[in-house]
């Protein structure tokens, strides 16, 4: 569903079961144009040393692309844990559909005004600033 929602909103997505980023196959994943990493949880009761981990292997292989933790129980109490959060390491913390997209919206635009050659990022913010149409 949320990949559908992502490709919806014009984002590629590739989805991966979790054996592709363990520690015995994550040096296997193809790591071209990643920007953002989902990892999504439906309940991470206890101590989740195991998605601090996780974190740690994903930030090695892909050290630009931003990492997200989906959490599906909206009500988790470490989705409002601010200590146990910054512990994991991840960029964003989501417990909605909705979140999850902005955020990967967000990181999509930033994606896209680095690519752009530096007088296309001053065009489009001078554009932005403008009040009359631009044509």
């Amino acid at each position: 569903m949320l990949a559908q929602l992502l490709e919806k909103h014009g984002l590629s997505v590739r989805t991966l079961p979790h054996e592709a980023v363990s520690r015995a196959q994550i040096g296997t994943l193809d790591a071209r144009d990643v920007g953002v990493v989902c990892i999504s949880y439906l309940d991470i009761s206890g101590s989740p040393a195991h998605l601090r981990f996780l974190i740690r292997r994903i930030r090695q292989r892909l050290p630009s692309a931003s990492i997200l933790v989906g959490i599906w129980a909206a009500a988790d109490p470490f989705l409002r844990d601010q200590g146990s959060r910054q512990a994991m390491g991840a960029d964003y913390y989501v417990g909605s559909l909705r979140e999850t997209l902005d955020a990967c919206l967000v990181e999509s635009r930033k994606a896209a005004e680095v690519a752009l050659p530096r007088h296309a990022r001053l065009e489009l913010v001078a554009q932005a600033g403008s009040k009359e149409p631009q044509g």
